[in-house]
């Protein structure tokens, strides 16, 4: 019933606002912190916030990571972004000297693996072709060091680490180190959630 009113003990119950505010994509490079403190942390590399508002990062990468970074000056879009439910797609693209057998890499697929006691199972992991060993990680959450633990987990070592998703935004080919671009909502939760991403 499109007129209908939800009261709490007689009073109107005031429906949440739509999230509304800028996001920015950020090209965040190697050897930056998301942080707001230390010498090297991304922050002071992003274009000022609207007036009376502070930029709020949407996740986190590592110190050692490099890649696609969002901004946003909306809280609410921060959690529709990150919170678990969203369930919103992470690629990322990942160096390493250690080559992986393709049979393991289908079957964390299939089972997953056990990362600080709770299981996770990427949606895709293969290696990517090429001459240098390279692997396409897809993952749906974004535990602090995830990628990271799931290669140790494998024994494998991790010498360059890329987030080049978010959702279905891809980092811009455009988008140099250091540097921010403007994107929309839209942009980024696209109609594309729930489906298999491509294969390698």
């Amino acid at each position: 019933m499109p007129d209908a009113t939800i009261t709490v003990d007689g009073a109107p119950l005031a429906l949440p606002a739509a999230a509304t505010g800028r996001i920015i994509a950020y090209y965040k490079p190697r050897g930056q912190i998301t942080s707001r403190q230390g010498a090297d942390q991304v922050f002071a590399s992003l274009p000022a916030a609207p007036a009376g508002r502070n930029w709020l990062a949407v996740g986190r990468l590592d110190v050692a990571s490099e890649g696609l970074l969002l901004f946003t000056d909306c809280g609410q879009i921060v959690n529709r972004l990150a919170h678990p439910s969203a369930a919103l797609e992470r690629e990322y693209e990942v160096h390493s000297p250690d080559r992986i057998a393709a049979e393991r890499l289908a079957a964390v697929c299939k089972s997953g693996l056990i990362i600080d006691g709770r299981r996770c199972r990427p949606r895709l992991f293969c290696i990517l072709p090429g001459g240098q060993i390279r692997y396409r990680v897809v993952v749906c959450e974004g535990r602090n060091r995830l990628v990271r633990k799931m290669f140790a987990c494998l024994q494998a070592r991790v010498s360059r680490l890329i987030r080049v998703r978010f959702g279905n935004l891809r980092l811009p080919r455009t988008l140099t180190s250091g540097s921010t671009v403007a994107v929309d909502l839209a942009r980024i939760t696209g109609k594309n959630r729930g489906k298999k991403p491509q294969k390698c």
